[in-house]
């Protein structure tokens, strides 16, 4: 997987293309109001041009309220342009996401493995 990066401050992204044409971004460090919305736009980008998208956020350390709004507008984008994406969470972070509501919305996976199998298995039923 040929990997590119950006994002911000206090978090580091690598993007690249996983399965078929999934991309994967990889996101290291901490989601906050600092940097929540430079990594909704750089998510969002990746989204727009790849159409399907996994974000991997098991590397992440701290994911404030700002980080968890830029999550979901990023899944009412997506749904509003036809896209998918799968956001993957590790334990702490999914039961975050139930604390808050946010897992009744965004489509959360326990592992990247668990994600491109999701997409191989779509797209041999489509």
């Amino acid at each position: 997987m040929h990997w590119s990066g950006a994002w911000g401050r206090t978090g580091r992204a690598r993007t690249g293309v996983g399965s078929g044409t999934v991309a994967v971004v990889q996101l290291r460090g901490e989601i906050d109001a600092a940097n929540a919305e430079d990594l909704g736009r750089y998510l969002r980008g990746v989204g727009g041009a790849a159409r399907e998208m996994v974000a991997d956020l098991t590397g992440v350390t701290f994911l404030g309220a700002a980080g968890v709004r830029q999550l979901v507008a990023l899944e009412v984008d997506c749904g509003n342009r036809g896209a998918q994406w799968v956001l993957v969470a590790d334990p702490v972070l999914r039961r975050l996401l139930r604390v808050v509501g946010a897992d009744r919305v965004l489509p959360v996976s326990g592992s990247l493995d668990q994600a491109l199998q999701g997409w191989r298995r779509a797209r041999c039923i489509q």
